[in-house]
């Protein structure tokens, strides 16, 4: 038994915020025949997803029903049988809110759900040998408490709706409104360099603290640890544009502290360089 094809889309005819998740239902057929499909909805692909609701099967009614399904006694091997399951997802603004919070910080913007099912379904226990004699009494099945069991499995798997299905399609129909995406390039090195160049040059007091946190006390990154080096390289330049007696002590005191490489070979040679600035200075007094 498995779960395979996994997707969603809109429900045009919910008054409420709602949507319809599929998914293929695959099992043996003539073995075993399914009863019950039931499934609740979370919002995340991994261990932290949060539950948000209990999902309505679009067709409630006993799949032993179906004409299509019957567990049947063969001699043949047994089939796959494949059934498209649906349900219905309404949300709440509630949910709607959480989703769009989650959905912050995707870099993308996509929407990630999981979906954990259980289904129930009759299995019987007639061996092949059996199924192939013309009459098997159920005193010849191997273990008769086996002849026909309930059993229940359960699966959970997720799927994506993609943060620009989102935007243009889900929102609107979701009540979230309509969105414009703009895409704005970000600022270049050369023209952050030149950013904190300038901040040095103006030699205010908020603009020396600014550079001196940026060196001194980067914001902790556990992932991009790369753009933490670069932004203290960037304050060394605006310390080095500063070239004042207190940016110098800072930049000394940045080359001993650090232990990167990098950051204490350009604290240092920013630091040669304000120190022979200072020099002329003094000298030209």
């Amino acid at each position: 038994m498995r779960i395979t094809d996994l997707s969603s889309r809109l429900d045009p005819k919910s008054i409420d915020p709602t949507i319809i998740i599929s998914a293929n239902l695959t099992f043996e057929g003539g073995s075993v025949l399914p009863i019950r499909i039931d499934a609740d909805l979370w919002l995340g692909s991994c261990d932290s997803a949060r539950r948000i609701c209990a999902v309505t099967p679009l067709m409630p009614e006993n799949l032993v029903h179906n004409e299509s399904f019957r567990l049947v006694f063969q001699t043949q091997q047994p089939r796959d049988q494949t059934w498209l399951a649906e349900f219905r997802a309404s949300f709440s603004q509630r949910h709607l809110d959480l989703i769009e919070t989650t959905r912050a910080l995707q870099a993308k913007g996509d929407v990630f759900f999981t979906v954990n099912f259980g289904v129930q379904y009759l299995e019987h226990g007639l061996s092949s040998r059996a199924l192939a004699a013309r009459e098997t009494p159920v005193a010849e099945v191997p273990d008769q408490t086996k002849f026909l069991q309930l059993k229940f499995w359960t699966w959970n798997t997720w799927f994506k709706i993609s943060g620009s299905d989102w935007i243009h399609e889900y929102s609107p129909a979701l009540g979230l409104g309509k969105f414009m995406v703009v895409e704005i390039p970000g600022p270049s090195s050369v023209a952050q360099a030149a950013f904190h160049r300038a901040l040095g040059r103006l030699r205010s007091a908020s603009g020396f603290a600014w550079l001196h946190d940026q060196l001194v006390d980067p914001r902790r990154r556990l992932i991009n640890r790369k753009r933490t080096e670069e932004e203290q390289l960037l304050a060394v330049q605006g310390l080095a544009a500063e070239s004042s007696a207190r940016s110098l002590r800072v930049l000394e005191e940045a080359a001993e502290a650090t232990k990167s490489a990098a950051i204490a070979a350009a604290c240092k040679a920013a630091a040669s360089r304000v120190r022979q600035h200072l020099a002329r200075r003094g000298a030209a007094r």
